[in-house]
């Protein structure tokens, strides 16, 4: 069989995602470092993770509904707005300015930091529900003590210690 490819050194992979990312709807997106490597692996790592994707969300403008950044992958629950740009756009230039800093932070010029991008589009209540559900569960205690996410003590960062913060007593109590 012959090896096909796009170009020069580009491979043509038929199990490659088809991203198709259209700017009028909702997407739950899982990304993941290289060999799912703990690269993001200290409060600061995670904050400039974090910051970057609060940020070029709204340069991008896309509304994170719900998202966790941990040391080796992130979840996000985004919307596109009217006007929104590209989701991939958004995603390529989060993953190129992480990875610079990251690299420039760790000594490590030119390493490749994030391997591939998964996204669905969520097009029914349900699937919308249970998603956003799961991204802020996979920051609860429960799922801290059961997943191996808490890496030298740091907890990941994501929208539902936020929710947290801001919600009523009332309303955090009842969870």
């Amino acid at each position: 069989m012959t090896e096909q490819t796009d170009g020069p050194g580009v491979k043509q992979w038929p199990h490659a995602p088809v991203h198709q990312l259209t700017p009028d709807g909702v997407y739950m997106v899982t990304a993941a470092t290289l060999h799912k490597e703990h690269l993001f692996k200290t409060r600061e790592t995670l904050t400039l993770l974090e910051d970057t994707l609060l940020s070029l969300s709204r340069k991008y403008d896309w509304q994170l509904e719900a998202w966790a950044v941990f040391a080796n992958h992130y979840h996000l629950v985004v919307r596109g707005l009217p006007g929104s740009d590209d989701l991939g756009k958004l995603l390529k230039h989060l993953h190129a300015d992480t990875a610079r800093e990251l690299n420039r932070v760790h000594n490590a010029p030119g390493r490749q930091v994030w391997f591939n991008f998964w996204e669905t589009r969520l097009t029914y209540e349900r699937s919308y529900c249970a998603r956003l559900n799961y991204v802020h569960q996979t920051l609860s205690g429960m799922a801290l003590s059961r997943l191996p996410i808490n890496i030298g003590g740091v907890r990941p960062h994501g929208s539902s210690g936020r929710l947290r913060r801001r919600s009523s007593k009332q309303y955090t109590r009842s969870r």
